[in-house]
């Protein structure tokens, strides 16, 4: 994770449900980037591995925004206290 803060300074007072949501998100949009171009090449492995629409890459990345809104709300409640 130090290696994260190094790229941006800013990362360092993150949360870590913050961070964790933005780790899923950018899992779930790297495999939905990566269904969406290698699906013609290599359709049945993406598929068994995505789902044949690539579903799973929307769920993990629906799962990571989820996570991300709730870092977000965790820390307004601790900055309003």
């Amino acid at each position: 994770m130090r290696s994260f803060v190094r790229v941006h300074p800013a990362a360092g007072s993150l949360s870590p449900l913050l961070r964790l949501g933005l780790l899923v998100f950018l899992l779930g949009a790297c495999a939905d980037l990566a269904f969406h171009l290698l699906a013609a090449p290599a359709g049945g492995a993406l598929a068994a591995l995505l789902g044949p629409d690539g579903s799973r890459a929307h769920l993990v990345t629906l799962v990571g925004m989820v996570v991300v809104l709730l870092g977000v709300l965790e820390r307004g409640v601790r900055h309003a206290r």
